[in-house]
């Protein structure tokens, strides 16, 4: 699981967050709006319930823990990633991140959600703009998998790679702005992908689908063409297999650290280590891909 701070807990935060939570993931909510934090937990459930009603989930529960906090330093502290979603307003998301910059480790990748602001004048004052990002989810959040990414004139490949990971194995799909405006569901469309999510899971028996990727691996060796031309980042469609994103993950979806050692029953499901495998079950928290409750643990030996 992964540590992640997320700034702001209005609709499009909260949702975030809880989207972070339904993979497992600790999240630490952070509002300066007392109001918008004492609020913050019934629209959790209220998420929980809708999703559970919707068929996403097993139970009415995500798998994740989610803090609620009014202090700036303990959202940000100890995290992996920050996501900031506050209003689009370019001097207040400035001071912000520049807060959260101090209190938060030096290697902590910092995204913003905003639509339309400049992203380099929003992250010219971060001391490690490398680290930067902007990572725009499209609403509502649960049931889209696109994430619109916008790296800036400084934002490094490192920081691509690692949010790219965190991200597709959330079965987000990462795509670049291809016009000056961004990407916005009506409320029309926003029901038809609601209902597109809900039948792809049905069709695959409980398992969500596995989206095709829209960028290629990154190495230390790639990097970005900041005359605005990114199309050596889009995948190529002619890569005869040899493309790292193909390759299946064996590493714990959960920790993403140990290799996948253990069979979840009774839904049979691969895909964790068995620590963590062992940590759910003794939760009663429910399998992290399918959302049924975990009959027993069995751990493979290869």
């Amino acid at each position: 699981m992964v540590r992640i701070a997320v700034l702001g807990c209005g609709n499009m935060g909260l949702r975030i967050a809880g989207n972070f939570a339904y993979f497992g993931h600790i999240v630490k909510i952070f509002d300066s709006d007392l109001k918008q934090l004492d609020t913050a937990c019934e629209r959790i459930h209220y998420d929980e319930d809708q999703l559970y009603r919707d068929g996403l989930i097993e139970v009415p529960k995500f798998l994740g823990q989610i803090l609620c906090l009014n202090r700036l330093e303990d959202a940000v502290k100890d995290v992996e990633f920050i996501f900031e979603c506050i209003i689009e307003n370019l001097e207040l998301k400035q001071t912000l991140l520049e807060k959260a910059a101090q209190f938060a480790s030096a290697s902590v990748i910092i995204c913003s959600n905003t639509m339309r602001l400049d992203l380099d004048k929003m992250s010219e004052n971060l001391p490690h703009k490398e680290n930067f990002v902007g990572a725009r989810f499209l609403f509502p959040v649960y049931y889209v998998p696109e994430i619109e990414l916008n790296p800036t004139k400084t934002t490094s490949t490192q920081t691509i790679a690692a949010l790219r990971t965190l991200l597709e194995r959330m079965d987000k799909v990462l795509y670049f702005r291809s016009s000056p405006d961004p990407l916005i569901l009506d409320e029309e469309q926003r029901e038809t992908r609601r209902k597109a999510q809900i039948e792809s899971l049905k069709k695959s028996s409980g398992v969500m689908v596995v989206r095709g990727r829209t960028l290629p691996g990154l190495t230390s060796s790639n990097r970005f063409n900041h005359s605005g031309n990114r199309s050596d980042l889009i995948e190529s469609g002619n890569n005869n297999g040899n493309n790292s994103v193909a390759n299946e993950n064996v590493d714990c979806s959960i920790c993403m650290d140990r290799p996948r050692n253990s069979v979840i029953r009774s839904c049979n499901h691969f895909v964790t280590c068995y620590e963590c495998a062992r940590l759910l079950y003794n939760r009663k928290d429910p399998c992290p891909v399918c959302r049924k409750r975990i009959d027993d643990v069995i751990r493979v030996y290869t």
